[in-house]
């Protein structure tokens, strides 16, 4: 292992486009859905947004 975060190394192949400026209210989320989320999948959100639609 090289020491990079699974983020770090996703970041080497895939520009975050859409994801910049993008805030979740993450206790609100978890509070809504009685249950926490994973680190890893906050921290790709973070980065990457929730996406959007190409139409």
């Amino acid at each position: 292992m090289d020491g990079r975060t699974g983020i770090a190394a996703l970041r080497e192949i895939l520009d975050p486009e859409w994801g910049a400026d993008e805030h979740v209210d993450w206790p609100a989320v978890e509070a809504q859905l009685s249950t926490p989320l994973p680190a890893d999948y906050r921290d790709f959100m973070a980065v990457y947004g929730g996406g959007s639609s190409m139409t």
